[in-house]
C-alpha cells in the first residue's frame, strides 16, 4: 500500500474521512480541531512502521544464542550510521528536500538495522560452514 501512496498516488475516496488534528494548515488553519482527510498516506506510514517493527523483533526461526549479541551491534551500528546520514542530509539538502529527507528518516533507522542484521547473519553462517567440516 505504501508503494500505491507515495508513486502512484493511490487514494480511494473511502478514505476520504473527518479526523481529530492537533495542527493541520493543508487547505485551512485547524488547531485541535476536526478536519477532512484522505488517510491512504498516513494507513501507509503506520502500515509501514509496524511492518518494519514486526520484522525488527521477530525471532529467527532457529534462533541462537549470539544473535541477541549480534541484534545489539546491528542496533548500535545502524543508530550510528542513521546519525552520520542525517548530518550529512543537514550539510547538504536544503528546504523542501531536507523535508523530504526527514520524512525518510521515519523509516530509515529500522531498515538499516534489518540490512545491518541481516548481513551479520550471512556472515556468520558464511563463517560457520567454513569452520565445520563436511561428514559426506
Amino acid at each position: 500500500m505504501a508503494y500505491l501512496v507515495i508513486s502512484r498516488n493511490f487514494k480511494p475516496d473511502f478514505l476520504d474521512v473527518p479526523v481529530f488534528a492537533i495542527y493541520s494548515s493543508y487547505l485551512n488553519k485547524v488547531i485541535f480541531g476536526i478536519t477532512q482527510t484522505n488517510f491512504a498516506d498516513e494507513m501507509a506510514i503506520i502500515l509501514l512502521l509496524l511492518g518494519l517493527a514486526l520484522l525488527a523483533v521477530s525471532k529467527q526461526k532457529i534462533e541462537k544464542d549470539h544473535y541477541m549479541k549480534m541484534r545489539v551491534n546491528a542496533l548500535i551500528w545502524s543508530v550510528f550510521l542513521n546519525t552520520v546520514l542525517m548530518v550529512v542530509a543537514a550539510l547538504t539538502f536544503f528546504g523542501m528536500g531536507y523535508l523530504i529527507i526527514l520524512i525518510i528518516n521515519t523509516f530509515s533507522q529500522l531498515v538499516i538495522y534489518l540490512i545491518l542484521f541481516n548481513i551479520l547473519l550471512v556472515s556468520d553462517v558464511i563463517k560457520r560452514n567454513r569452520k565445520e567440516p563436511s561428514i559426506y
